[in-house]
């Protein structure tokens, strides 16, 4: 079965790798219209990441009640263990959680590379421009820059990019339904 996943913020990353660690045989691939992948998330925070707050209420959120019952079936105890269970430390000033790095470039950095060691594939530079269901199955259709597994920032990357002609590259990759009775 193929799954896409659009955004490779802290979401998808972290979709993407729980998916991946559930459904090995599972293909997860993780679409950005970004070059850089998780790109806001290396900035969030003022650069330290603020991953958790331990005082949160629906008040904060524009849809209130969603949020609360969202809010009490993942109290941050639990959200807390989520994080430990990839491997995440934190640390807190007063309310606020920060991974133990106090930066969101390393806890980015940890995550991608994360994912791409349980097999994540990264489609970067890719918008997605619509989708359709065809037989149960949905086909995201994309329009690409270039296509890579990986954003690489070396030199050689940097200077072949910046020769190529970026042109759009239209293509479709069909996704199937988790836990349709097809079997994927």
């Amino acid at each position: 079965m193929k799954i896409g996943i659009i955004g490779s913020g802290p979401s998808g990353l972290y979709l993407s790798i729980f998916l991946k660690r559930k459904y090995q045989d599972y293909e997860v691939v993780v679409f950005d219209k970004e070059q850089k992948i998780s790109k806001k998330l290396y900035a969030t925070g003022n650069g330290r990441c603020n991953l958790l707050n331990k005082k949160l209420s629906g008040k904060a959120y524009n849809h209130e009640k969603q949020m609360d019952a969202l809010l009490k079936a993942y109290p941050y105890e639990t959200l807390e263990s989520i994080l430990k269970s990839v491997g995440v430390q934190t640390t807190s000033n007063g309310d606020y959680v920060y991974p133990l790095t106090m930066s969101a470039p390393t806890y980015t950095q940890y995550l991608v590379k994360l994912a791409e060691r349980v097999g994540v594939k990264f489609m970067v530079e890719t918008k997605i421009v619509g989708y359709e269901q065809r037989q149960g199955k949905y086909v995201l259709k994309t329009e690409t820059k270039k296509e890579t597994k990986v954003a690489k920032n070396t030199k050689e990357t940097k200077n072949a990019k910046r020769k190529s002609k970026r042109k759009p590259i239209k293509n479709a990759l069909i996704i199937s339904n988790i836990g349709s009775s097809s079997g994927g």
